[in-house]
């Protein structure tokens, strides 16, 4: 079946598969198309941009995701976390006069929030929706990781700095869609891999400089074999690195991938999936950015799914879940829900957690049989449900997202525009709102230059004020970040944490599929390459004969 998106007037198409699944739910067919109902989930995600207010329980100074004129009251984490506040007091009644989206944003509003998101984790204050790590600092979607630093979906890793999609990585610098590597640099599409640089699309690799397309090699420089010794020599010749070494060996990477043959899927250990950057996982669809998943579409960033729907940047696990943001632990049954972890039958709730049978809540925590924060008995709860979903089908939101205009977040705070940038215009335009930024030349002190590289530079580089070559924004280099610089041979960044955020993602292909053929068999293939690339893309069939 063909339907038109309500919201962008593009055709998308849902399957009988598709159309199962939404029975299996409870719900409709969905109104809007997958990329837009991805678009508006994550605008309620803010990583990144990070501020320093009071709390609006203590008074105390902290860092928060939300700005300090910000409308909403704010705790700190173990303000919010602790038991001197009680979110069942905000309860209320629902008001079947009025749309539910209406009403749960007057919850949204009154409820106190946490300042930074952050579940069993230490000595990590400024990385935000982070679990189980320790010691990383400005790390966005941070789970069970240690000592890093500057990192966007970042899991299961260990020393790691400017990292996007890194999983079980150690020792890595500015890699991106990197899984179990060891010391990498400047690399990218790699897994298994140790000891690398300037290298992309490698597994079960070890000692290559400047590779692409390699598999099972040791001691290769650009493609070519030299041997431990030859390889060593090269070597040292470009170490320490310095930025314009950087810069060629960048330059000559690309001449080699554009000769180089691409797959129409990156992952491995997969059965019947379409999508990119799949992992350890069976007859998923549509899917981006997931492992070990099975029977899913839809997913966006996350791990450990199965029969799901329509679920963005999620630790995992969860079975039976749809249309939600940041679901986790061990999840059941959630639907149209943000941040909510380990819970199971919770529909249009946000932040709650080892939480169950819970509609339209805020903030709960070790909860059961709530509606808008209001405790019910389990009769009285499983009567009133059925009714709620009646009336949200009525006004046409069951099945839906929130509705942008609940984003606590200016569109250009979120992940969204990260994804997907927009204008101010345009964003305004659609009900968003914009957060103008300090103009970055209000600083008027003295400012010093990037040296070319690590050597002869010395720790009190980081009292001094450095500015991006891009933005003219101004940052600092902190001790543990010149240390890993120091120790690794590589040059001080020449651009802000969020700038070089932004510089990888714009090196990734678009969470899109296109249809293409085999640049072997002539096979119709579904690719996240645009057909306007001029790169060679193989089926998986032709790539592993071309491999092997």
């Amino acid at each position: 079946m063909i339907k038109t998106c309500t919201i962008t007037g593009q055709a998308f198409t849902i399957t009988e598969e598709d159309k199962a699944f939404y029975r299996k739910m409870g719900v409709p067919e969905p109104t809007l198309s997958p990329k837009e109902r991805q678009f508006q989930r994550i605008q309620l995600r803010n990583f990144h941009n990070l501020y320093k207010r009071k709390s609006d329980m203590s008074g105390k100074m902290m860092i928060s995701m939300y700005a300090a004129d910000s409308p909403y009251k704010v705790f700190n984490a173990e303000e919010w976390w602790g038991d001197q506040w009680d979110p069942m007091d905000h309860g209320r009644d629902f008001d079947f006069t009025r749309p539910f989206f209406e009403q749960f944003g007057e919850l949204l509003m009154d409820v106190p929030k946490v300042a930074l998101f952050q579940y069993r984790c230490e000595n990590s204050d400024y990385a935000n929706v982070a679990m189980d790590s320790k010691n990383c600092y400005l790390v966005g979607g941070c789970i069970q990781n240690e000592d890093c630093m500057f990192g966007h979906i970042v899991w299961k890793s260990f020393q790691c700095l400017d990292g996007l999609y890194l999983y079980d990585c150690e020792w890595c610098y500015e890699c991106f869609d990197c899984v179990n590597c060891y010391q990498a640099f400047f690399s990218s599409e790699c897994t298994n891999s140790s000891e690398i640089y300037f290298s992309y699309n490698l597994q079960n690799c070890k000692n290559c400089f400047g590779c692409t397309g390699l598999r099972n090699k040791q001691w290769v420089w650009f493609n070519e074999e030299t041997g431990e010794e030859e390889y060593k020599r090269r070597l040292a010749e470009v170490l320490p690195l310095s930025h314009s070494k950087i810069d060629w060996a960048k330059k000559e990477l690309e001449k080699l991938k554009l000769a180089t043959i691409e797959p129409s899927v990156f992952g491995t250990q997969n059965e019947a999936v379409t999508g990119n950057h799949i992992y350890f996982s069976k007859n998923t669809a549509d899917c981006f950015d997931i492992k070990k998943c099975e029977d899913a579409r839809f997913i966006y960033t996350g791990e450990g799914f199965k029969d799901c729907y329509d679920i963005s940047f999620s630790p995992g696990q969860g079975e039976l879940l749809y249309n939600s943001l940041a679901v986790g632990g061990k999840a059941f049954k959630i639907i149209g829900s943000q941040m909510v972890i380990d819970c199971h039958d919770v529909y249009y709730s946000d932040n709650c957690f080892n939480s169950n049978n819970l509609f339209g809540c805020v903030g709960l925590k070790r909860k059961e049989y709530c509606i808008f924060n209001k405790q019910y008995s389990k009769e009285e709860y499983e009567a009133l449900v059925p009714k709620l979903i009646e009336h949200m089908k009525s006004t046409g939101e069951w099945g839906e997202f929130f509705p942008v205009e609940l984003s606590p977040f200016a569109y250009n705070e979120t992940i969204a525009y990260e994804y997907y940038p927009i204008s101010k215009k345009d964003a305004l335009s659609r009900g968003m709102k914009w957060r103008e930024s300090k103009n970055p030349e209000d600083y008027v002190g003295p400012k010093t230059q990037v040296p070319e590289s690590i050597e002869g530079v010395d720790s009190s580089i980081c009292d001094r004020i450095l500015s991006c070559e891009v933005t003219r924004e101004l940052y600092k280099i902190t001790p543990q970040e010149f240390t890993f610089y120091q120790k690794m041979g590589i040059p001080l960044p020449k651009r802000t944490p969020k700038q070089r955020l932004m510089d990888r993602i714009a090196q990734r292909n678009p969470r899109q599929l296109w249809e293409r053929q085999c640049g072997k068999c002539g096979v119709s293939i579904e690719s996240s390459h645009h057909p306007e690339d001029s790169r060679v893309i193989y089926c998986g069939s032709c790539y592993l004969n071309e491999l092997y």
